[in-house]
């Protein structure tokens, strides 16, 4: 397994102008761009508190198995606001087995992906994070939304 090494951070407003951070608009909006690269992946979800009209419950903790791509798109559509959340795109030939750590928005950054491609992270309102192993699954929400991929720094 390994740790993610790149993020990138957007808020509100350069993905729909929106002054408000982490509607499920936005979200569906950033996870429609990664589409063309999600063709084999599932999705897991964790820690979600959010307001609307099909929340669900999902705790902090192990991951749990949310299905396909359209599915998320139409969940996240369907939410007002994510308070905060985690979304993993996993390949499906990679299932993990087990998770490897303990899921919870307000981990540091730059953890263990356990074998995802991707980690959303919907954060207290502020902004929506995505962190990746491969920057170039990042390069087509940049070209779209602007912001600047940053890199794990190995200085301790």
């Amino acid at each position: 397994m390994a740790k993610a090494t790149y993020r990138l951070k957007l808020i509100g407003s350069q993905i729909n102008r929106d002054p408000f951070s982490c509607t499920g608009e936005q979200l569906g909006l950033v996870i429609q761009t990664l589409a063309h690269l999600a063709t084999d992946w599932v999705w897991f979800v964790a820690d979600i508190e959010a307001e609307g009209s099909s929340v669900g419950h999902y705790q902090a903790g192990e991951p749990v198995l949310f299905g396909d791509l359209q599915k998320l798109i139409n969940y996240v559509n369907s939410i007002h606001q994510f308070i905060w959340g985690i979304f993993l795109a996993v390949p499906k030939d990679s299932l993990p087995k087990t998770w490897v750590r303990f899921y919870e928005t307000e981990d540091f950054p730059f953890r263990e992906m356990d074998g995802a491609a991707l980690e959303i992270r919907t954060f207290d309102t502020s902004y929506i994070e995505i962190y990746a192993q491969d920057s170039s699954l990042l390069d087509g929400l940049v070209q779209k939304f602007g912001g600047k991929i940053e890199v794990e720094s190995l200085a301790l």
